[in-house]
């Protein structure tokens, strides 16, 4: 296996071979295959449900540890810093969203909430048909990108 075929499998999918890198290193008996989306249009849950049929890892069938050797481990993650220019156009929303201090909890769309703790780290919460996930909120640019995730992709926890 190498970069071409998973580029391959990809583009027979529909998706633009450019929109990703692919490295594909072996060592010690094992290969890693690290996938890089470069568009932040594109759906990391479909890209890793694809490229799902080439990872093969082999556990023991007592323990459930991981059997050393012959392994492939396919890693599917985004690009640094690629939501941060399209997540701007929620940044009004996300700073209306963290400035009501009235609500405890706020709903923000249908099945997602916006959570004020004064104790511990601000929350977004995610629960409906796609997704039930918590995730913490730093800042106000975190927060953006979890909307625009939500409205691009129907889910935060891409």
């Amino acid at each position: 296996m190498n970069a071409r075929e998973i580029k391959k499998v990809l583009k027979e999918q529909g998706f633009n071979p450019k929109d990703f890198s692919v490295s594909v290193r072996s060592g010690t008996y094992d290969m890693a295959v690290t996938v890089t989306i470069k568009s932040p249009y594109v759906n990391k849950i479909e890209i890793e449900k694809i490229l799902k049929r080439f990872e093969e890892i082999d556990y023991d069938q007592c323990t459930g540890e991981i059997l050393a050797g012959g392994n492939t481990y396919v890693q599917v993650m985004y690009d640094y810093g690629i939501f941060d220019e399209v997540s701007q156009t929620w940044t009004a929303t996300a700073m209306s969203v963290m400035q009501d201090s009235k609500h405890t909890v706020m709903c923000i769309f249908d099945g997602l909430f916006y959570i004020h703790n004064k104790q511990e780290q601000d929350k977004i919460r995610q629960d409906n048909d796609k997704a039930h996930c918590t995730l913490y909120v730093h800042d106000l640019n975190e927060l953006s990108i979890y909307l625009f995730k939500f409205a691009t992709f129907g889910q935060i926890n891409i």
